[in-house]
């Protein structure tokens, strides 16, 4: 789905494939900051468990 919404861009083929990479990217990077996040979360909520 995604491609084909890339390939339709009045652009250069080199242009598209650049938007399509950073795309990808961007979508990367968001799903391991909700890693991160989670893990976070999960360190933050034992070290409180700890304090009290």
């Amino acid at each position: 789905g995604g491609m084909a919404r890339c390939t339709g861009h009045q652009a250069s083929a080199q242009d598209v494939s650049g938007y399509c990479a950073l795309r990808r990217f961007m979508w990367r990077v968001a799903h391991l900051h909700l890693i991160i996040t989670r893990v976070a979360q999960e360190a933050w909520r034992g070290v409180q468990v700890r304090n009290l």
